[in-house]
C-alpha cells in the first residue's frame, strides 16, 4: 500500500481469453486494492461494471474447492466497483465517497425497478440482478451526462453514423 499499487481485476476478459482466475479471496484477505475492469471491447463484449461485479464473485464460487467463507461479497464487489476504481486512479478522497468535498460521480437506481423492488438485499440486487435497466441518472464530477434514457452533451446519432461509416470503409478493403 505504501506504493499505492492497485490490482485491477477484469474477469469477462481473463475468462474469454481463457488466462486463469484470479486469486481474488487471497488478494483480498492480504489487504490488496482491487479495482474492477472491463478492459476493453476486443477482449470483452459487455463493458458493463454491473456484470462484470457478478462475473467477478460467481467466478470464484464457481471454481469451487473454496471455503465458503472466504468467498468475496457482494459488498466486496461494490467496493472493487467504487472505491478500488478510486484509487486505480490515483485519486485521493476525490472518488469513490459520497461526502462534502467529493467529485459527485454518482448513480442514481430507480428503486421501484423489478430488480430492486422489493429491496430485499439492495448489495445482492445490484450485483447480481442489475445490469443497468434500472438506472435513472448518471453524474460525473457534479455534471449530468446521463439522464433518462437521454445523453445531454453527447450526439448519439452523430456517433452511431461515425461507425457505421467506420465498419463499411472497414468491409470494402
Amino acid at each position: 500500500s505504501q506504493h499505492r499499487a492497485v490490482v485491477v481485476h477484469n474477469p469477462h476478459s481473463n475468462a474469454k481469453l481463457g488466462v486463469g482466475l484470479m486469486p481474488l479471496p487471497q488478494m483480498l484477505a492480504a489487504g490488496c486494492a482491487v479495482a474492477l475492469g472491463t478492459d476493453g471491447a476486443s477482449t470483452n463484449d459487455t463493458l458493463d461494471v454491473h456484470e462484470t461485479m457478478a462475473l467477478a464473485l460467481l467466478l470464484q464460487r464457481a471454481a469451487g474447492g473454496v471455503d465458503r467463507s472466504s468467498w468475496p461479497t457482494t459488498g466486496d464487489a461494490l467496493a472493487m466497483a467504487r472505491q478500488g476504481g478510486a484509487a486505480a486512479l490515483l485519486e485521493d478522497g476525490a472518488l469513490g465517497e459520497i461526502r462534502e468535498g467529493a467529485w459527485a460521480d454518482l448513480t442514481f437506481y430507480d428503486p421501484t425497478s423489478p430488480t430492486l423492488c422489493p429491496a430485499n438485499d439492495l448489495n445482492q440486487q445490484l450485483v447480481f440482478a442489475e445490469r443497468g435497466q434500472s438506472v435513472r441518472r448518471v453524474m460525473v464530477a457534479g455534471r449530468t451526462v446521463y439522464a433518462d434514457g437521454a445523453w445531454p452533451g453527447l450526439d448519439v446519432a452523430g456517433a452511431r453514423q461515425v461507425v457505421s461509416q467506420m465498419r463499411g470503409a472497414r468491409g470494402s478493403g
